[in-house]
């Protein structure tokens, strides 16, 4: 058991590659839950809208620990020179290539007017993970990289005072009006 827990990295390089992941997600969360709000006023009880609101926070929450359960399978299956050692500067650019790569697909697909351009979307995709990949691995060898992941990750943590207790909430809130809802 010990030896499968040694090829994960250690529990202080691991929350601020989450809270590098968790910041994006959350605040395109609740960036988009306050751009609909105003009309909901319209309509929806103000306890609805809460409940509206936990349901999208536990959505961000289930998201961000789904990309994080995805690096650090990559850290175990990866060898540990290549991701583990380096996990804070290399998930750091790893999250943050993907969290670009999705919100330039949702911009592209806005400004299309949700026609599916299919071929430039799938072909500008897989250039953008190739670069994100790339960028990943170089980022280890160079100092500014280093340097950046490290101050971003670090300067991000402090949101997951916010953000975590706000997930369980989400969570209780969830499971007590699934649980008691007639």
């Amino acid at each position: 058991m010990a030896g499968i827990l040694r090829r994960f990295p250690t529990i202080s390089a691991t929350f601020p590659v989450y809270a590098v992941i968790a910041v994006p997600i959350f605040g395109w969360t609740m960036t988009s839950w306050l751009w609909k709000l105003p009309s909901w006023l319209n309509f929806l009880t103000p306890g609805e809208i809460t409940s509206l609101f936990f349901y999208a926070m536990l959505t961000a929450f289930v998201e961000s620990v789904f990309v994080y359960g995805f690096l650090l399978l990559l850290s175990f299956l990866l060898p540990s020179q290549m991701f583990r050692d380096q996990f804070i500067v290399r998930g750091t650019w790893l999250a943050l290539g993907l969290a670009l790569c999705i919100f330039a697909n949702g911009l592209w697909r806005g400004m299309t007017r949700f026609t599916y351009a299919e071929v430039s979307l799938t072909a500008w995709s897989l250039m953008s993970l190739v670069v994100i990949i790339l960028l990943t691995f170089v980022s280890a060898r160079v100092r500014f990289m280093v340097r950046a992941a490290e101050w971003l990750s670090d300067r991000l943590t402090i949101f997951l005072y916010i953000l975590i207790p706000l997930s369980v909430i989400s969570i209780v809130v969830v499971i007590v009006r699934n649980t008691f809802s007639g």
